[in-house]
């Protein structure tokens, strides 16, 4: 639960810099400590999907097909990356 509290967080930071380039989250500090340039950077997304949803897929593919086991939990995290990148793609189009 606290996994998709931090994405669904992550998500509101990055629509919310869009709409308001003078809005400040709670994990900004400075220059070194900023959640902004880690969010905003050419490294957090790839085309439309967020790095961590082809992290998502990455360790799946780890999971089942190298270590041949099944993992509930980890399942279960990865079920969340997709609904949030489900959720994240339907709440662009429809507010763009």
């Amino acid at each position: 639960m606290f996994g998709l509290l931090i994405s669904l967080y992550a998500f509101k930071i990055e629509y919310t810099l869009k709409r308001n380039k003078k809005y400040k989250a709670l994990c900004e500090f400075n220059e070194k400590v900023s959640c902004f340039k880690a969010i905003k950077s050419k490294y957090g997304h790839l085309a439309l999907v967020t790095l961590g949803f082809l992290g998502s897929i990455y360790l799946a593919y780890l999971s089942l097909i190298k270590l041949k086991t099944l993992c509930l939990i980890c399942n279960s995290i990865y079920l969340i990356n997709i609904l949030l990148l489900i959720f994240s793609l339907e709440f662009k189009l429809f507010f763009d």
